[in-house]
């Protein structure tokens, strides 16, 4: 017997609770970045509430089978998140669903650090960031939403993404042969008919002020060509 319709806004608030702990499992590693996409596009495609509660019935389940080992890791980055000054946090997320979300001032950057960002905006300031010496990761997911990235203009930076019926405009500041002993900012994601952007600013500036600089910075290197040239 097939199910009766549900009423609209029921079916709406079971497929806002369905991404949310959804995009949750995601930030936590409980489902790689393939299955949350599929699971996500099925829940926009649900037209009943079954189907939408047949999607996340398992997430309990992939919670219970948590490896102690990893478990345990996770405990450990809680203590050293709480205790800033002794280590660098080896991992860390950022999530925005129907909302938004930053980070910004002075704050430690993780080894690795994912942000996703459901119908919200994220928004991640790295000019005050404490950058550990190496290679730190960030993965970004955009669904219907936005993610912004500021850095400061001696931070090396990389990024490997695509836009999916969206924007993915990245920045790619990386010398040749990286040093190890400084920072580099490994950037890789998906634009799922959402934004992303890389933007570079001085610390305390606008970004109407970092285009006028880019400006003044732009006649002057051309005054600079002329005066060679004659």
């Amino acid at each position: 017997m097939a199910e009766p319709k549900p009423n609209l806004v029921a079916l709406r608030s079971e497929r806002d609770r369905c991404v949310g702990q959804l995009s949750e499992a995601f930030a936590t590693d409980l489902l790689d970045v393939d299955e949350f996409e599929r699971r996500v596009d099925l829940a926009h495609k649900a037209d009943t509430v079954s189907a939408l509660v047949s999607l996340r019935e398992d997430i309990r389940g992939l919670e219970l089978d948590v490896e102690p080992s990893s478990a345990l890791a996770v405990v450990e980055d809680a203590k050293e998140q709480q205790a800033l000054a002794v280590a660098q946090p080896e991992s860390g997320w950022c999530v925005g669903i129907m909302g938004g979300a930053d980070r910004k001032g002075q704050w430690r950057m993780p080894r690795k650090l994912r942000a996703t960002a459901v119908m919200g905006g994220i928004a991640l300031d790295f000019r005050e960031a404490v950058f550990p010496p190496g290679v730190s990761t960030l993965q970004v997911f955009a669904c219907m939403g936005a993610v912004e990235i500021i850095v400061p203009p001696n931070l090396a930076v990389e990024c490997n993404g695509m836009g999916i019926m969206g924007a993915f405009d990245s920045l790619e500041r990386c010398p040749a042969v990286p040093d190890l002993d400084k920072p580099l900012l490994r950037i890789s994601g998906v634009a799922m008919m959402g934004a992303f952007e890389v933007t570079t600013r001085l610390v305390g500036e606008s970004a109407r002020d970092a285009r006028k600089r880019r400006r003044r910075e732009r006649r002057a290197r051309k005054k600079q060509l002329k005066s060679g040239e004659s």
